[in-house]
């Protein structure tokens, strides 16, 4: 089942934010 372009493009900037912040937070 395919999402709406927009919801999945909001979830992966939510994800590399997340994992952005996780990464600097190890640094």
């Amino acid at each position: 089942v395919l999402a709406d372009p927009g919801q999945q493009v909001e979830q992966m900037a939510s994800l590399t934010s997340y994992w952005g912040g996780f990464g600097m937070c190890l640094l």
